[in-house]
């Protein structure tokens, strides 16, 4: 299913809210057969309440709200993917990957869009709790679809062909999960971050749903009230307007904080669709700078050939580390900061000598200090050669996830 817009939300609406007849509706939503009534809404209690205007409206940001189909901005809860270990392949092997929906699968269970963040999680922990996701929400919802109530195979157990186990809060918003049933995990709070990542692929956050209602479900076209149960179609889409007002068919242990947390993104996604929010949901700090991969001392004139073999002349450092960070770093710029770091030593020389670089997640950082109270806080760190980006354990972690090392986050020191 193709993204539904904001003007597409727009278009399902056939109650419009309006500050006065003479200026143009702000939000509205899709009502069907009186399911949202006066008496849902809040109560005014005065005359005076009721008819007071603000004509300067805007939209507020719910701290919990995050765009269909992306993470939060945040590059400390970015996921990777979690994927299998490259095996050799040899001449009897098949080359065909697809499984049974009934087969318990060990790695074969995880896509290739599970992900995990590592900037805490170790990978080996994370997958037993990726890989047991799908086969709990299975047999929790009896294979069939929580929806339409089909599904369920003709064979003795399982689940017949298009039939899938989803999450309710998506993976990617794991960040936003509802933390102890209220508010987010604060993001400073490592064991509350990592809580709220496993609660996201616990089997209370699951649903057994048929594909083309997973698809609605995770366009916020449809959700289910955590109290009553009942469906709501939040667009005219005939696909969905047939189970709108039925009773979902939900296991005890589905979380009603994460219905609830779906419902809530279905009202702001639809009923604010004429009113959108900036992409971006993450501030970054004004001491983080976006910086080439490959770091070296800045050339003045990188196209001209005539002084590609003139050695630059390097910045004289006098004093020690402490004096040289006391002496206006604020002023400094990046590539001047740049300048000051020694350069790589040959490997003959004494391997203390050589600049080192940290990285939690795409965050890079160049003060050991910082490295090390990031590690005391519970943040995974990992110390990365500065010349080739490379793990210490020696591969390229950006090259494993599959995505290009151009560019990244660092921290200055």
């Amino acid at each position: 299913m193709a993204g539904v817009t904001s003007s597409q939300r727009e278009l399902g609406w056939n109650v419009r809210i309006l500050i006065s007849s003479s200026q143009a509706c702000f939000a509205g939503f899709y009502q069907q057969d009186d399911f949202v009534t006066v008496a849902t809404t809040t109560t005014f209690s005065t005359t005076q309440v009721a008819t007071m205007l603000n004509i300067s409206l805007q939209r507020r940001r719910d701290d919990r709200y995050l765009p269909i189909g992306k993470s939060d901005d945040n590059p400390l809860f970015k996921t990777v993917p979690l994927r299998c270990k490259k095996r050799p392949r040899t001449a009897s092997a098949s080359t065909s990957r697809s499984q049974s929906p009934t087969k318990g699968g060990g790695d074969d269970d995880i896509r290739d869009d599970d992900g995990f963040p590592e900037t805490f999680i170790p990978a080996d922990e994370a997958r037993p709790i990726i890989n047991e996701f799908r086969q709990s929400v299975i047999a929790g919802g009896h294979s069939r679809c929580a929806i339409s109530s089909q599904g369920s195979a003709w064979w003795s157990s399982g689940v017949g062909p298009a039939v899938q186990a989803v999450h309710i809060v998506p993976q990617i918003h794991w960040n936003v999960f509802p933390y102890r049933g209220q508010g987010v995990a604060p993001t400073d709070n490592i064991s509350a971050l990592k809580e709220a990542w496993e609660q996201t692929w616990h089997m209370s956050n699951g649903l057994v749903l048929m594909s083309h209602l997973h698809q609605c479900f995770d366009a916020r076209l449809l959700s289910i009230d955590p109290t009553t149960h009942q469906i709501r179609a939040f667009m005219p889409y005939d696909v969905i307007t047939g189970y709108h007002g039925k009773v979902a068919y939900l296991p005890e242990h589905v979380s009603r904080s994460a219905l609830q947390h779906h419902y809530d993104m279905c009202c702001i996604e639809n009923m604010a669709a004429k009113r959108q929010l900036g992409s971006s949901t993450y501030l970054r700090s004004t001491s983080t700078t976006v910086l080439p991969v490959a770091a070296s001392p800045v050339d003045p004139s990188p196209g001209d050939p005539a002084k590609k073999g003139q050695p630059q002349p390097q910045p004289q450092v006098q004093g020690n580390q402490s004096d040289i960070q006391s002496q206006g770093d604020a002023d400094v710029t990046p590539q001047q900061r740049l300048a000051k770091q020694p350069l790589s030593p040959p490997p003959s020389e004494n391997e203390s000598s050589r600049e080192r670089l940290w990285r939690v997640g795409e965050v890079y950082f160049t003060d050991a200090q910082e490295a090390e109270r990031k590690r005391q806080e519970g943040w995974n760190v990992i110390e990365v050669d500065s010349e080739d980006g490379q793990d210490s354990e020696g591969s390229s972690s950006e090259e494993e996830r599959g995505r290009p090392r151009k560019r990244r986050c660092t921290i200055a020191d």
